[in-house]
């Protein structure tokens, strides 16, 4: 499994202190960090804006997005991408910005984006979508202590 993440497992990851989704999206981080996985910029992009949004120093934020870097390969979009996001916003309904995001972790080999954004359990081309947050899906996810 080639996994990867959306901004809202990020955004859950810095500020859901004691939330089960916060536990939860922390350990998900920690794993896929040491397995060397990748993160779309986007992903980057939606998580800084989201938590500026909310007030977070700019510098915390710098060090958080900062921290991601050093430990993750980046995959930035491409045109090839914007191409094949246009097609998935006109052949599958998909919001643009999703496409976008689907079609850059289909380029970057992902199998699967966690993420609570998509229709959980649904695969486009070979990328499945897995909310990480739904019970149902815990046999999915990584074990930080694996």
């Amino acid at each position: 499994m080639r996994a990867t993440l959306d901004a809202n497992v990020l955004v859950y990851a810095f500020d859901a202190q004691g939330d089960t989704r916060g536990d939860i999206a922390r350990q998900l981080v920690d794993r896929l960090a040491r397995d060397r996985a990748f993160l779309p910029l986007q992903s980057l992009n939606e998580t800084a804006n989201v938590l500026l949004k909310r007030k977070v120093p700019a510098e915390a934020v710098a060090a958080y997005v900062g921290d991601l870097v050093v430990n993750f390969e980046i995959a930035a979009s491409s045109r090839d991408d914007l191409d094949a996001a246009l097609a998935a916003v006109r052949a599958h309904k998909l919001a643009f910005w999703d496409a976008m995001l689907w079609a850059t972790c289909l380029r970057a080999g992902a199998t699967t984006l966690f993420t609570e954004d998509f229709q959980d359990g649904r695969a486009l081309r070979g990328v499945r979508f897995v909310n990480p947050f739904a019970a149902k899906n815990a046999r999915l996810l990584p074990k930080a202590d694996a």
